[in-house]
């Protein structure tokens, strides 16, 4: 049985609870799924600035999550539509790391040309500055972003619905895609619910990230790699140690 970390890098625990019901849903084998929900930060993020706030909350989480009896994950899933802190605790773990954006570009790209639906309007550029980076840049054609955000789909899943259909097909019809993502924590679990409406196939983030953590560990985490010598200053001894742990020998780090 496979057991996962999902670290929420939202503050909002019903985020956190719809993220473990969702992939116990979706599994059809039995998973056993450990989460933790952001001590600090915004309750849904949907900017800039609680992106960054996001990406550091993402490894703090993770800090104290190595001071549990059991750290022996199979895979560690950043339960955000955007990946904060994605690089970073790559680094950091010997773990395998993946995002729900990540996840769902990889999918996605199987189809072909693909284009994300996804609610919070500031989300589009740092969506597309993500899948450049993750050299996805060429198959994501276009993010559609919505004036609401997924605390809003959560509350209004029937006025959500008709948001989502008409700018899934919009785009569609505008960009000749071959898939459409809806992206976002708070937004899974429509993709299953408008695919009839909808002319082109829907991956739904969290499925999606599921998917690929089920999948035989293909690790991109960096932590082999030599890092220099770096002196943290004023963080707190948690994530000092992480960072002391992260740049010891392999076979050291794990004594």
């Amino acid at each position: 049985m496979k057991r996962f970390l999902v670290i929420n890098p939202n503050t909002t625990e019903d985020v956190t609870q719809l993220l473990k019901s969702s992939m116990l849903q979706f599994s059809s084998t039995r998973i056993e799924i450990e989460t933790v929900t952001a001590s600090f930060g915004a309750n849904y993020i949907a900017d800039e600035a609680s992106y960054v706030i996001a990406s550091y909350s993402v490894l703090d989480s993770w800090s104290k999550s190595l001071e549990s009896d059991r750290i022996d994950f199979d895979h560690i899933l950043i339960g955000c539509f955007g990946d904060p802190g994605l690089h970073a605790l790559r680094e950091c773990s010997r773990i395998p790391v993946t995002g729900l954006a990540h996840a769902s570009f990889l999918k996605a790209s199987q189809y072909g040309s693909f284009g994300v639906v996804t609610g919070g309007q500031k989300w589009g550029p740092m969506i597309e500055r993500l899948a450049g980076a993750l050299d996805f840049g060429n198959s994501l054609k276009v993010v559609s972003t919505l004036n609401e955000t997924g605390l809003f789909f959560m509350e209004n899943p029937r006025a959500g619905e008709e948001l989502l259909i008409q700018a899934c097909n919009k785009a569609i019809d505008e960009y000749g895609l071959d898939c459409v993502i809806i992206g976002g924590a708070g937004l899974t679990g429509f993709a299953q619910r408008i695919q009839s409406r909808v002319k082109a196939p829907l991956i739904d983030c969290v499925q999606a990230a599921l998917e690929v953590m089920c999948e035989p560990a293909q690790s991109m985490n960096t932590q082999d790699c030599i890092s220099p010598r770096l002196t943290l200053t004023k963080v707190t001894q948690s994530l000092q140690m992480l960072h002391t742990r992260s740049n010891k020998p392999a076979q050291e780090s794990l004594n």
